[in-house]
């Protein structure tokens, strides 16, 4: 059996009123512990490096980094598999966008279908095997869920 792990971010606000009319989910798959692993590594020194060269030591986020910073984590994670999935908010229904816990159901909706579609590309990239069993481990950053769908 193999484990695919699956590290997934959100950025923007799924909000009609939001500044940017854009939300994505996006992250990396890593086939195994080793793969796993290798790609911390090799992240987390990056990160140290650049913590070094700025001398800041609070969280690089892709908004307060130079472009070179991103290109050189760019760099170090070209290697490994990313997936991501765009939301056009100005798209999605207004029944789902007045209320808290829609939004959090079609939060979920959407990251079922990232997970699935990469799923389906580890597949046909011959990566994984579509025979095989799965164990997914999922690390999805601070993301509310809710339950009960009205019907």
């Amino acid at each position: 059996m193999k484990t695919i792990y699956l590290y997934i971010d959100d950025s923007g606000t799924l909000n009609r009123n939001a500044p940017q009319q854009d939300f994505v989910y996006a992250g990396y798959a890593f086939i195994g512990l080793e793969e796993k692993n290798i790609a911390s590594r090799k992240y987390h020194n990056k990160i140290k490096q650049l913590r070094k060269m700025s001398g800041r030591h609070d969280e690089l986020k892709a908004a307060n980094i130079s472009k070179q910073s991103k290109y050189k984590l760019f760099k170090v994670m070209q290697a490994f598999h990313s997936f991501s999935v765009h939301v056009d908010v100005g798209s999605v229904y207004s029944s789902i966008l007045s209320d808290k816990k829609s939004i959090h159901r079609y939060k979920d909706y959407v990251v079922k279908r990232v997970i699935k579609s990469e799923i389906s590309c580890l597949i046909d990239e011959e990566f994984i095997n579509d025979q095989e069993d799965l164990k997914l481990i999922v690390h999805l950053d601070e993301q509310a869920t809710a339950t009960g769908w009205l019907l």
